[in-house]
């Protein structure tokens, strides 16, 4: 990819994660809200899960250039997330988004450089 492309995708993937994070709060904010309902029921949480795999492909391309950013750790992290949803289990679900999801991707977002580009 060249410096330029890597520039854009580096800075709209910020950018996108900064929304990210926002939204992961709201979500938080919303399930904690609620009165024990069934929270995998909430469009939100689709939208972050459809949102978490477009995050993951460009992240893919970012960590190509960027040592300071890989998948693999974001995957392991995912794949705890599926897991509590498979299982049902409301209170890992938002422990996983909380403290390791979100404080994965406020790294990310100091961590990603525009490079490429003076």
């Amino acid at each position: 990819m060249d410096e330029v492309s890597i520039y854009d995708l580096s800075k709209t993937t910020k950018d996108f994660i900064i929304n990210l994070i926002i939204r992961i709060d709201n979500l938080l904010e919303e399930i904690r809200g609620a009165k024990r309902q069934e929270i995998f029921s909430y469009s939100g949480v689709l939208l972050i899960l459809e949102d978490f795999s477009i995050l993951a492909e460009s992240i893919n391309i970012i960590g190509q250039e960027n040592s300071s950013i890989t998948l693999e750790e974001f995957m392991e992290k995912l794949n705890i997330l599926y897991e509590s949803i498979k299982d049902k289990d409301e209170l890992m679900f938002v422990d996983v988004l909380e403290f390791e999801i979100r404080p994965l991707l406020e790294y990310w977002e100091q961590v990603i450089k525009f490079t490429g580009h003076n």
